[in-house]
């Protein structure tokens, strides 16, 4: 009796399971690409696009891989993403295939890639996933503030790559290239392996081309063309992250950086000067320079901050112009004479996160006798 009772649910286990649909199988891919975009500060920078010649009909040649690093990067921080807007890994690809065909405007040119067509611009990136299914990839709903453009992509995450792969594309009444899908690297030649602090980064600093750097009252000063020219150190993480991703002028940084495999993150200590250069400090002994398109790699040589040539008279003079708490800041001090000096102002010595701008908002002319500063106008600047 009880072998027919126990065969009696068995069959019942069965045929409920056989009446009831079942859930989709959680793709492996995707949850390795959410786990990833977990992670805290995570800055994507683009190396690659993948285009392919779509043909009237909608055919797509083979498609090309080319070096590329244009784009802004991603940002991905606790299940977050930023890139202008800001996003969450939670659409699902019909919310993506539904809302990508509200925009077309000539249906018969509109095509949706294929699976086996993501599986060509995935091989083309240089991925070894292949997909079976959409659901294999993620894809962004807008999220917050005032973000409501749709990426129309599907991401996925491979080792320290992130594949941003196009959906669809369209075609017209001639061949034509499309972009089939970006390439981004969370790899960077130039990053800081943990937080550091102002202090730690105080004293003389020498470039591998002999230039000197002082960093000393938590701004980062430096030689140019016999100017003193200084920046604010910027301890970024100091700011909350959401402010932080969506600040106009951090993300501006972050590229320009980004381009040259220099990582700008959530813990990074950096400054700038009003003549576009960054300096970003991977530890307490190195720090980069981004400048003109190129990189220039310092050490520190020595933590004293006083040096017969960066003149104590220079910091005072700069200490006291900023206790006049006038609009705009000092940004150099060209000497012109004795205790004589030419300032060039700026509207502010953040270039991180303010002053992306940059350059000249204004002149002075600055003399210093005694422990009196005078200031006047600079009839003859330059």
């Amino acid at each position: 009796m009880r072998k027919w009772s126990l065969a009696l649910v068995a069959f019942g286990v069965l045929f409920l399971a056989a009446c009831h649909p079942q859930t989709a199988a959680v793709s492996q891919h995707a949850a390795h690409t959410k786990a990833v975009l977990k992670q805290k500060d995570n800055a994507w920078a683009e190396v690659a696009t993948v285009t392919a010649t779509v043909s009237p009909k909608g055919q797509l040649s083979a498609e090309k891989a080319k070096k590329d690093a244009t784009l802004t990067p991603w940002i991905s921080d606790r299940g977050v993403l930023y890139q202008v807007g800001t996003y969450k890994p939670t659409a699902s690809y019909a919310d993506i295939k539904q809302r990508a065909k509200k925009d077309v405007v000539v249906p018969r040119n509109y095509h949706v890639a294929s699976i086996k067509q993501i599986n060509a611009t995935l091989s083309a990136m240089g991925a070894k996933t292949t997909i079976k299914h959409y659901r294999d990839l993620v894809y962004l709903q807008p999220s917050g503030g005032t973000t409501t453009t749709q990426i129309k992509s599907g991401f996925l995450i491979e080792g320290a790559h992130l594949y941003v792969v196009n959906i669809d594309y369209t075609s017209g009444t001639t061949a034509a290239p499309v972009i089939r899908g970006t390439v981004y690297s969370n790899h960077y030649q130039y990053a800081a392996s943990k937080r550091l602090k102002p202090e730690a980064v105080s004293g003389l600093w020498q470039s591998t081309t002999g230039q000197l750097a002082m960093v000393r009252d938590q701004q980062v000063v430096t030689i140019q063309n016999g100017a003193f020219v200084r920046g604010q150190l910027e301890d970024l993480s100091k700011q909350k992250a959401t402010t932080l991703y969506q600040n106009t002028s951090f993300v501006l940084r972050q590229a320009q950086a980004a381009k040259l495999a220099v990582k700008i993150g959530r813990h990074t200590l950096a400054s700038g000067d009003l003549w576009g250069n960054l300096y970003v400090f991977l530890s307490s002994t190195k720090m980069v320079q981004v400048t003109n398109g190129s990189v220039i790699v310092y050490t520190k040589c020595s933590t004293k901050t006083t040096n017969s040539q960066f003149p104590e008279q220079v910091f005072t003079v700069f200490d006291k112009l900023d206790k006049q708490k006038a609009t705009n800041v000092a940004a150099y001090l060209l000497p012109k004479s004795h205790n004589t000096y030419s300032v060039g102002m700026a509207t502010s010595n953040d270039y991180i996160t303010v002053n992306y701008a940059g350059g000249l908002a204004g002149a002075e002319a600055a003399n210093l006798d005694g422990d009196t500063l005078t200031v006047g106008p600079d009839m003859n600047h330059n």
